[in-house]
């Protein structure tokens, strides 16, 4: 035989006769690189001139490669529960043809937050810390067998919410590396609920004091078996009323408890509406607090609530910046409030809808302002305590909202007296510029109603912008 070979392909040629029956061999030694092949392939032709049957003139050989390989894996048992121990399988399989031989190494290594509490392993010589661990097999595995390592992991960081495992394992001789780590993450569930409080309206001295509190489920799991709000009243200020769907309530001096039997889903919430007297003139401010009282909640951080407002005298107007009002969420945005409704607290929309502005065109004072035209002009007022034959002075801003038309224009009345204003927003955006304008009444009653309303008469959106309103006795 005369041999070459270049790129992976042999060539051979014979020039000697060769009898019938005779044959010739060809010895190939080939030594396999890559360590993922399983098996080695090879197929060869043969050729003569005169060959006068080419049917078996090719030969394909295709034969097991006998290798040593282990691969790694990682199982959590179910469910992965923030608080409760979390079974964790690192399992060892031998996945290649040949008995193992020599010490089979695995480390792991759990996140922060959790802590191994205990491991086991038949075969297994295990040094095992809080978050890392060392096991090493010394028998060898057969091809398709399995050991395991146990472990018991502790879920320990409350504000933990993956689990995840980091394991490796090393064999002298093993024909394969890309198996042999393993990464696993899964969702912890946990139990958490939050509280929040605000009030219902301004607090006004010699009426009464509400304020909503409202308990929603932050976590991942139902809440079951009932939980409760202890509610810590204003000092010495009589309770009125307790109102809610679901909730039960009894009251020990100024602490009140409340508490609610029912299922909470995870992102569902529970209110109820506790309402207390403000029968002592002196008040200045009023405040309230309150906090969860669940045995199972894993996240004690939004646990309390508290709220804490000034007490307006009578006579004032109450909420004059339009700061308390419909919001429904952050972000830039106008809520319709149609004429007869209250969603903006201490004052009442008139005429057909006004718009409770949030950031879509700047306030003069913080974020909130109204459109007097919502869908179309209206209007909005607030009924104040007077006092008859003293005269009273109406300050407030005034600006436009120039998306439909540059000309707006207002009337405000009290007392039977009503003054006309126009602002011209020509070339402005929305809310860019703002007037301040004043009037005076003289009350003739012991409550006066005291009312902005749009005369911008073209039955569209877009009116009179109105923000920081106040009256002052003279």
């Amino acid at each position: 035989w005369q041999l070459s070979a270049s790129n992976g392909v042999v060539v051979a040629t014979y020039t000697e006769a060769m009898a019938p029956g005779d044959s010739s061999v060809i010895v190939l030694r080939a030594i396999p690189r890559d360590a993922s092949m399983r098996a080695l392939r090879n197929g060869a032709s043969v050729a003569m001139v005169g060959d006068q049957v080419s049917g078996n003139n090719r030969a394909l050989i295709e034969t097991p490669l006998a290798l040593m390989d282990i691969a790694l894996g990682i199982t959590f048992g179910s469910p992965v529960v923030l608080g409760d121990n979390v079974a964790c399988t690192i399992s060892v399989r031998n996945t290649g043809t040949l008995p193992t031989s020599g010490a089979i190494v695995v480390s792991d290594t759990v996140a922060a937050g959790v802590s191994i509490a205990s491991v086991s392993g038949a075969g297994w010589s295990v040094v095992a810390g809080t978050r890392f661990l060392r096991a090493e097999r010394a028998a060898s595995l057969a091809p398709g067998e399995v050991a395991t390592v146990n472990m018991v992991l502790f879920l320990v960081d409350p504000q933990l919410r993956e689990l995840v495992s980091s394991a490796g394992v090393s064999l002298a001789g093993d024909g394969l590396a890309a198996n042999n780590s393993a990464v696993r993450r899964v969702v912890v569930d946990f139990r958490d609920l939050g509280i929040a409080m605000r009030a219902q309206s301004p607090f006004s001295s010699g009426g009464s004091a509400s304020w909503v509190v409202t308990v929603t489920n932050e976590g991942t799991l139902p809440v079951s078996g009932g939980f409760g709000v202890v509610d810590s009243l204003p000092s010495g200020r009589p309770l009125i009323s307790v109102a809610g769907n679901g909730w039960t309530s009894s009251a020990n001096g100024s602490v009140l408890t409340a508490y609610h039997a029912g299922v909470l889903g995870p992102s569902d919430s529970a209110s109820f509406l506790v309402t207390v007297a403000l029968d002592n003139p002196a008040l200045q401010e009023v405040g309230n607090v309150a906090a969860i009282a669940f045995g199972g909640d894993q996240v004690p951080s939004n646990n309390r609530a508290a709220n804490v407002g000034p007490v307006i005298d009578p006579g004032t107007i109450v909420n004059g910046n339009f700061e308390l009002g419909p919001r429904t969420g952050d972000g830039t945005y106008n809520v319709v409030v149609y004429g007869g409704e209250t969603q903006v607290p201490g004052w009442t929309a008139s005429g057909h809808s006004i718009d409770y502005v949030v950031g879509f065109s700047p306030a003069k004072d913080s974020l909130c302002s109204i459109d007097l035209n919502g869908n179309q002009p209206g209007g909005i007022y607030q009924t104040i305590r007077t006092t008859i034959g003293r005269r009273y002075q109406v300050a407030f801003w005034m600006s436009a909202n120039t998306t439909i038309g540059a000309i707006k224009t207002m009337d405000v009345s009290a007392a039977g007296q009503t003054s006309s204003f126009v602002f011209d927003g020509t070339g402005m955006a929305p809310g860019a510029r703002w007037e301040r304008h004043v009037v005076e009444f003289t009350a003739i009653a012991t409550e006066t109603r005291v009312e902005f309303v749009s005369t911008s008469l073209d039955s569209r959106p877009c009116g009179p912008l109105l923000d920081l309103v106040s009256v002052q006795p003279l």
